[in-house]
């Protein structure tokens, strides 16, 4: 028999760790790419120039140590000035400071008041930090119907993240309906867009056959795919990966691991025999 509770664990411990990950970047949406070629010189007079662009730029640069020495108290210098500024990103980069205290105090209420500046101007990732911040307890108490509300604007921008965590909420029917259906399809949009959290909890549907049809070899596959794509946890022998395999043929696994292999090589386009 399937182990339902094992499946609820393996979709928590995907979307926690889609949390960690969300947070710590801005996935290009506020970069300026004019800037990334600038030399150091360049970006350096425009942000004392007050150029908020320049300043944003200036802050990543120091934080990653990209072409400077790392140097967290200057990023916060030049983050904070940026998002005074009103620069969407850098407000999402110093309320992932504040949320981490990384160069200042962690401090949880400020850290939220960024993210929420950010989404107002359609910043996808704050817009989704802000919906997990309504179920995380971090926007002063939980309300996941709000969270949902926030998570499908984000998902509706393209975010992956947001459309698992989103899934999810469908999957348990947290703050909105319960629609095994319509989780599966999240997580299957998220898993084609190559998000490991994704694919890993699309494998689960499969090998639960919740929202699709149980399919052993779709599950193996997506679960090999999410440990290509770095998702090191997903080739643990866990029980449902014990059970997954005992229920194959020696052929049915080899035609997961080969899809697996074609489906990664093809950037997630050729994921069917």
């Amino acid at each position: 028999m399937k182990n339902i509770h094992l499946s609820s664990i393996i979709l928590l411990l995907s979307l926690f760790s889609v949390a960690a990950n969300a947070n710590s970047k801005t996935s290009g949406i506020a970069i300026q790419k004019t800037y990334e070629g600038y030399s150091l010189k360049k970006i350096k007079s425009l942000a004392d120039a007050g150029d908020a662009n320049a300043q944003y730029n200036l802050a990543e640069r120091y934080e990653a140590g990209k072409g400077v020495e790392k140097n967290q108290d200057l990023a916060v210098k030049w983050v904070k000035l940026a998002a005074a500024q009103n620069n969407s990103g850098a407000q999402l980069l110093l309320g992932y400071y504040y949320s981490n205290g990384l160069g200042v105090q962690q401090d949880t209420p400020l850290s939220f008041k960024y993210y929420k500046l950010a989404a107002d101007q359609e910043n996808r990732i704050a817009i989704y930090n802000v919906g997990t911040c309504y179920i995380r307890g971090c926007a002063g108490g939980n309300d996941p119907a709000k969270a949902v509300t926030f998570l499908k604007k984000s998902a509706e921008l393209g975010y992956s993240p947001a459309k698992v965590r989103l899934g999810y909420a469908y999957d348990v029917g947290l703050g909105i309906k319960q629609d095994k259906k319509r989780a599966a399809a999240l997580y299957q949009e998220a898993a084609n867009e190559g998000d490991a959290f994704g694919q890993m909890n699309l494998s689960t549907m499969y090998y639960m056959g919740d929202g699709v049809v149980d399919d052993y070899v779709l599950s193996l596959m997506w679960r090999y795919v999410s440990y290509l794509n770095g998702n090191k946890n997903a080739m643990r022998m866990s029980k449902a990966h014990r059970y997954i395999r005992n229920q194959m043929s020696r052929d049915q696994i080899k035609t997961a691991e080969k899809l697996a292999k074609q489906c990664f090589e093809s950037h997630y386009k050729e994921c069917e025999e």
